[in-house]
């Protein structure tokens, strides 16, 4: 009886580890994923704000610094939902492996 609470009580700790370990790979994965979204999303808006200082004073925007305006609000949206959608399923799932990175 003892050898078997002591046997349970192996498991949950390794189930424990196991858990910190995914945890700390989750906060791991999603810190990278940000990093590099934020990483271009800065890029992106380096470049609209370049394309606004060529601009002459009260000179209409054009379609190039739409686009890039358009790209960051994309990029921002897709990281939310990219997230909120890994989130969910790590939750729902409670697997041990993370997705392929996203791109």
């Amino acid at each position: 009886m003892a050898s078997r609470v002591l046997e349970e009580r192996k498991q949950q700790k390794a189930l424990l580890a196991a858990l910190i370990e995914l945890r700390k790979q989750t906060a791991a994965y999603i810190a990278e994923h940000v990093k590099s979204v934020k990483e271009l999303e800065a890029e992106l808006a380096e470049n609209l704000e370049t394309l606004r200082s060529l601009r002459k004073v009260g000179e209409p925007g054009d379609q190039e610094e739409a686009e890039f305006e358009a790209k960051i609000v994309g990029l921002q949206r897709s990281r939310m939902e990219r997230l909120e959608q890994f989130l969910s399923n790590n939750n729902n799932n409670n697997n041990l492996e993370l997705p392929s990175k996203v791109s």
